[in-house]
């Protein structure tokens, strides 16, 4: 019988740059610049962005579309705007989105999130990021800063395994209902730099890292509306499977008894 075991963490690195890995490569694969597939440390993995921007008029979208762009911070994090944020709307809001997140800029809330295709079944750990939000709004809808602990105890991202990659003109709840093979959410710390811990026991080559969406699971400190960040790594592992022991299949062992027995017959008889 083959032994299933798991590999220790990987880490991939999702920059269009790393200095530390000489096999690391990076390439767009789409024109719009929203998706790019990365090697890094032997994983090869395609990373889209999208967001809940269509289906109903500014406010009450609620069906996924492919983000505007995505774009690459100098830390190696990278954000996306997604459609109501780059003002593809008519005489709507022309705002620019800086990270992926659920701030309901202009009005609107949509829940940005990225797709990570791998070229394997992986089981997710975690996630490092670049950059958190650090911005709320008062009770005069007016953004101001929070400091570092509170910008920290705020985010929160949602993350889910998939079935396969259809996520276009999906909805978040169809997802979770008929795609989704594990959700849930994680807090963002902070110790050398933000991370989030991934705790799920599900092995999928299709991945949703999101902002926090409560769709895919809530706690009791959990609030939608104040989450941002900006993706820079994901760390998983692997399922590894040894080859089967070495047993002999039954006719073969019939015929090595009947070999040794007529051995034995020989020798009597020759006494």
């Amino acid at each position: 019988m083959a032994a299933t075991t798991f590999a220790s963490a990987t880490q991939l690195v999702i920059s269009s740059k790393n200095h530390n890995d000489s096999g690391h490569q990076f390439k767009w694969t789409s024109n719009d610049h929203n998706a790019f597939t990365v090697t890094s440390y032997g994983t090869t993995a395609t990373v889209s962005g999208w967001s809940d921007t269509s289906g109903n008029v500014n406010r009450a979208d609620h069906i996924i579309k492919r983000a505007k762009f995505l774009e690459e911070d100098d830390k190696g994090g990278w954000a996306l705007t997604n459609r109501d944020e780059a003002g593809s709307k008519p005489d709507y809001c022309g705002s620019y989105g800086h990270s992926a997140d659920n701030l309901g800029n202009c009005g609107f809330r949509d829940y940005d999130f990225f797709m990570i295709e791998f070229d394997k079944e992986v089981l997710l750990t975690g996630a490092t990021f670049s950059w958190i939000n650090n911005k709320v709004l008062d009770n005069n809808d007016k953004k101001h800063e929070v400091n570092e602990h509170e910008a920290v105890n705020m985010n929160e991202i949602s993350y889910a395994a998939l079935k396969n990659n259809h996520v276009d003109h999906s909805t978040f709840d169809h997802i979770k209902s008929s795609n989704s093979v594990g959700h849930g959410y994680a807090e963002i710390q902070k110790n050398s730099g933000y991370y989030s811990d991934i705790n799920t026991n599900v092995h999928s080559r299709y991945w949703i890292i999101s902002a926090f969406n409560s769709i895919f699971g809530s706690g009791a400190n959990s609030h939608e509306g104040n989450d941002g960040f900006k993706l820079a790594s994901l760390s998983f592992t692997t399922k590894t499977t040894s080859p089967p022991n070495s047993i002999p299949e039954p006719a073969t062992f019939v015929l090595m008894l009947m070999a040794l027995a007529g051995l034995a017959s020989r020798k009597f008889s020759l006494k």
